[in-house]
């Protein structure tokens, strides 16, 4: 069997890094995708069920490009494994198209019935049938999920512009983390990065609670009973620590690292970023991943080149010598990088739902 994992462009690299760690598999990279082959229907349920970077965990069945609504009509791929099934089909697209995600679901709900008479079913599907477009990029696999990936149940208590898991996941990864290390989120928000880093560092499952709503239990692929023996977390040898100036971020943090399971793998504390030098021993912090304020409404350009300043004028003193600055870039984040001596080590240009974001990761340039 062929498998794929689809996830934010951009992220290819982490999303086969993850599938090499859960089950053992190398991958070939395709357009915001990893492909690998295996002989076991267990390697899909174990890459739902442990995964974080990925929006789609499928048997493979099709890909091509779908530009126009003619196009999804175009799809054929071998419909034995549909025959005398009752299926479901389902449509994720990202991009402009001429056509809903509805209309391309039933349009191939219409080929498949046409050449297996296998019966549709909306409620109570044997197999799930999903059709990924991504721009022109179209994938069609057996979904063993039947839940969105990209979402998490730990996030309840929220503030705007709340990050996506499989996004605070990827620049975890990206910054070079791994869990005997120490990890500080200097803004940390609703606890996202945190939260990620914590599931990551203690290898807990990330879908956890969510287990009798995964299709593949559903299939018969594996049991409850055989998911609990994933169950087991991790003691994290490093340290993860979430700090914010606002008190209700920090206590929102804390409630959503509850909801996940890993409150007590995770340390909180509210602080001013121009105090950090205070709080810290000199050179003591291995990795600050950190999505930073950015100007809006709410905030002004000189406000947020104060932060900026701050920020990296105390991540200075705080960061060790190899150490690294994981952030959402902007052109006003690498003025002041530069100012205190940070220079970009690498950066990722990341697609999410057709948005551009750039992940910078920088280091303290050698003088």
């Amino acid at each position: 069997m062929i498998g794929i994992c689809i996830g934010y462009k951009g992220t290819e690299e982490v999303m086969q890094a993850e599938v090499e760690e859960i089950i053992g598999k190398k991958t070939n990279v395709e357009d915001s995708a990893v492909v690998f082959e295996t002989d076991h229907e267990k390697d899909f349920a174990k890459l739902i069920y442990l995964g974080q970077s990925f929006l789609s965990v499928m048997q493979f069945l099709y890909s091509g490009s779908v530009k126009e609504f003619d196009d999804v009509a175009k799809i054929k791929f071998d419909y034995s494994l549909l025959k005398g099934r009752k299926f479901k089909v389902l449509c994720t697209r990202h991009g402009d198209h001429n056509f809903s995600s509805v209309d391309a679901a039933e349009k191939l709900g219409e080929t498949i019935f046409e050449a297996t008479n296998s019966k549709a079913d909306m409620k109570n599907p044997e197999v799930l049938v999903h059709i990924f477009i991504i721009k022109e990029k179209c994938y069609v696999g057996i979904d063993y999920a039947g839940i969105e990936l990209d979402t998490r149940d730990y996030k309840v208590y929220q503030q705007p512009d709340s990050m996506k898991g499989p996004l605070a996941y990827f620049m975890v990864r990206y910054s070079g983390y791994s869990p005997d290390k120490f990890l500080v989120d200097t803004f940390c928000g609703s606890g996202a990065i945190l939260i990620e880093a914590g599931f990551f560092a203690s290898k807990f499952p990330i879908n956890k609670f969510r287990k009798n709503k995964l299709m593949f239990v559903k299939m018969g692929v594996m049991d409850e009973k055989e998911l609990e023996k994933l169950d087991k977390k991790k003691d994290i040898k490093g340290k993860i620590l979430g700090i914010d100036k606002e008190i209700r971020y920090i206590e929102n943090a804390k409630r959503n690292a509850k909801i996940g399971g890993i409150e007590k793998d995770i340390e909180f504390s509210r602080n001013d970023i121009e105090w950090l030098e205070v709080k810290f021993e000199d050179e003591s912090v291995d990795f600050i991943v950190t999505d930073a304020p950015k100007q809006s409404r709410r905030m002004d350009e000189n406000k947020v080149k104060k932060i900026y300043e701050h920020f990296f004028h105390q991540a200075k003193f705080i960061l060790k010598k190899e150490g690294r600055i994981c952030v959402i870039n902007n052109s006003l984040l690498e003025e002041f990088a530069g100012k205190e001596g940070f220079a970009v080590d690498k950066k990722a240009l990341v697609e999410k739902n057709s948005q551009l974001i750039e992940v910078a990761v920088y280091k303290k340039a050698k003088i």
